[in-house]
């Protein structure tokens, strides 16, 4: 078997195990997604299974060119035109993968304000462009770039850096240190693959590649396996948890108010802002007033006098006020609307004839 015959076959053998696959982990990746992210608005996975998808697509592309790089006169041909293909696929992948990274519950603090920032979908919008660009410019206008079948290695350099901090950031934050460490390592081997890009050896380039993938696929899984384990945590918090006013605790401290003493043995720190601090701490103004009529604050009604003075403008402004100190007890969307917010409310605040109160004791509000 001659040279081109044998990497007629590695390449046809490679391209289906790629494409089963990688086509399998992305309908994992998006059945995952279509019971529980979908409920939530998170469409990080989607972007995730995506990603997993466009090695699916490139291994047919193999497959394809497996049996056009066997007639002598397609060759060379085909090989740039396969190259072509896999560098469009794996940008395609870098930037899906990117486009993730929002949605992740837990950021690397030095990327945070990045990753979050409006600007971020141009961050890695216009390298891809920049770097797609040329590709497309060779096939339509037939212009020859040297430099272009690497630009998909720059571009997934960029990609593993924030990757590699998000994904050690999201499993020690939720104490798999053991994970951060493989994810870690994962990263060192995908990076080193793509240092084999631009190396004319065949074999040692499908290797690479089968092992890089299949350890990103392997860490997409953990990933989304810990999300389904926080879920479940925070399920059980919510079991746990056990609204006494008479045991629950709310301390001060701006722009934050420190919630415990219900059942969980957890401190809570919720932060909030200045205009529910503000409302929060006037109800524990209010608290330690010895005489019990003034410590109660009015509410104003829909259809009150203009000219009256309320201490409440609007009966929303409890409701959001109790809806952030629930988002930060158990996560924002982690907890149940219609069951656990009318027993939060009847536990910390009392209501009569329009008015409202703390309903804690004394002591355990400051």
């Amino acid at each position: 078997m001659d040279s081109i015959a044998r990497e007629s076959l590695l390449l046809h053998a490679f391209g289906w195990w790629q494409f089963a696959v990688c086509l399998f982990a992305f309908a994992a990746l998006m059945t995952i997604w279509w019971h529980l992210g979908r409920k939530k608005g998170d469409h990080g996975q989607v972007w995730l299974a995506i990603s997993v998808l466009c090695w699916s697509l490139s291994g047919l592309g193999e497959v394809y060119y497996s049996q056009t790089i066997l007639q002598a006169e397609y060759i060379e041909l085909s090989k740039s035109n396969l190259a072509s293909l896999k560098s469009i696929l794996s940008l395609s992948n870098s930037f899906f993968i990117l486009m993730a990274l929002p949605y992740f519950r837990y950021l690397p603090g030095r990327f945070n304000s990045i990753i979050v920032s409006e600007f971020w979908k141009f961050i890695v919008g216009i390298p891809f462009v920049l770097a797609i660009a040329p590709i497309i410019a060779k096939h339509a206008f037939g212009r020859q770039y040297n430099f272009i079948n690497d630009l998909d290695v720059y571009y997934s350099i960029l990609t593993l850096i924030f990757l590699g901090a998000v994904l050690w950031e999201s499993f020690a934050r939720r104490n798999l240190k053991l994970l951060s460490i493989l994810s870690l390592i994962c990263i060192v081997v995908t990076f080193v693959a793509q240092l084999f890009k631009p190396i004319d050896n065949t074999i040692n380039q499908l290797i690479f590649s089968a092992i890089f993938k299949s350890c990103l696929i392997m860490i997409f899984f953990a990933l989304a396996l810990s999300w389904v384990k926080e879920i479940v945590e925070k399920a059980n918090l919510v079991k746990q948890i056990v609204f006494d006013p008479t045991k629950m605790f709310v301390q001060m401290d701006k722009p934050h108010a420190i919630i415990h003493g219900m059942g969980d043995n957890q401190t809570h720190q919720v932060k909030l802002t200045h205009k529910q601090f503000s409302l929060l701490s006037l109800l524990v103004d209010r608290r330690h007033k010895d005489i019990p009529t003034e410590q109660w604050l009015s509410i104003k009604p829909k259809n009150a006098p203009p000219e009256k003075h309320y201490d409440i403008p609007h009966d929303n402004d409890i409701t959001r006020l109790l809806e952030a100190l629930l988002d930060g007890i158990f996560g924002k969307g982690e907890w149940d609307k219609k069951n656990v917010l009318p027993d939060f409310r009847k536990s910390l605040l009392k209501r009569m004839n329009g008015k409202v109160s703390l309903g804690l004791l004394t002591e355990h509000v400051k």
